[in-house]
């Protein structure tokens, strides 16, 4: 039963007590922190009451901010306003490029206000993935434990070939070829901000007429490498009042307060840090 059916049927918070993408195989250690930067942004837009509790690297201290800057992002929403926020996933199964069929590479999770003119979320490549961002000079080359995981993982146990191998490589997605969309009442005016959650920077923003209820994202690119493979999205009705280049630059305002407090902090670590025998600084 996933977290949304859990909620409905008992009507309690739900949330995994561990999450890992790790198993026996040590992913985490040798990724590059992809699986961990992955799980962690995308878990928290699932529906689940919490952000995901990471089991590994949880002694990783350089990680921390991460968990800063999703909560700082959040802030300023009530998730349980009026019976609460109600998760939804999408994603591009198939496409067409170059008049080939093609796997859509992209996850959309995102949570919706009550009255559905409000949404925030998380789009992520798939292509950014453990065996992508495997370091082979740490590690070695991968070996697979398990065929079953590697038909899973690389969809070969199909009989079709068209999606073969679809998440072994790095690769860039566009909006132009995936299809996200996000739920929202219909005939309203939108703005929608993009921003680099391993930056807190703004990418990009558009202004956009919902006439269907089906609100197209057309996000900036994302990378299948560290560059930029997750974005995190704002989805607000247009205030008549206020022009989107004020909006956006209030919401950038309150992101550069966020970016200064961080360093802030960092440089208050290395300070006592440094003030520490070599023995006892911290990591």
């Amino acid at each position: 039963m996933d977290g949304i059916a859990c909620k409905r049927t008992y009507h309690k918070p739900f949330t995994h007590g561990e999450t890992s993408s790790a198993g026996d195989l040590g992913y985490s250690q040798c990724d590059n922190d992809a699986s961990w930067i992955r799980d962690l942004w995308l878990g928290a837009f699932t529906g689940m009451c919490t952000a995901p509790l990471l089991w590994e690297n949880q002694h990783r201290t350089d990680l921390w901010i991460h968990f800063g800057r999703l909560n700082s992002f959040v802030s300023g929403y009530d998730f349980n306003e009026d019976g609460g926020w109600v998760a939804y996933h999408d994603y591009d199964e198939v496409h067409w490029e170059n008049w080939q069929r093609k796997p859509g590479i992209v996850d959309l999770f995102y949570l919706r206000s009550p009255d559905e003119k409000r949404a925030v979320g998380v789009l992520g490549n798939r292509t950014y993935n453990f065996y992508t961002q495997r370091d082979n000079t740490k590690c070695g080359t991968f070996v697979w434990s398990e065929t079953s995981d590697s038909l899973k993982f690389e969809l070969l146990n199909n009989t079709e070939t068209w999606d073969d191998q679809a998440y072994n490589y790095p690769r860039s997605a566009h909006y132009i070829n995936e299809s996200m969309q996000v739920d929202v009442k219909s005939k309203k005016t939108y703005v929608i901000t993009y921003i680099n959650p391993l930056t807190m920077q703004v990418v990009d923003s558009e202004e956009k007429y919902n006439l269907t209820g089906k609100l197209n994202l057309s996000f900036p690119y994302l990378t299948g490498n560290v560059d930029r493979p997750i974005l995190l999205f704002t989805v607000e009705l247009k205030n008549k009042n206020k022009s989107t280049e004020n909006y956006l630059d209030s919401i950038q305002h309150s992101l550069d307060q966020i970016a200064i407090e961080f360093q802030c902090l960092n440089s208050t670590r290395h300070f006592f840090s440094s003030l520490l025998p070599r023995t006892l600084q911290i990591q």
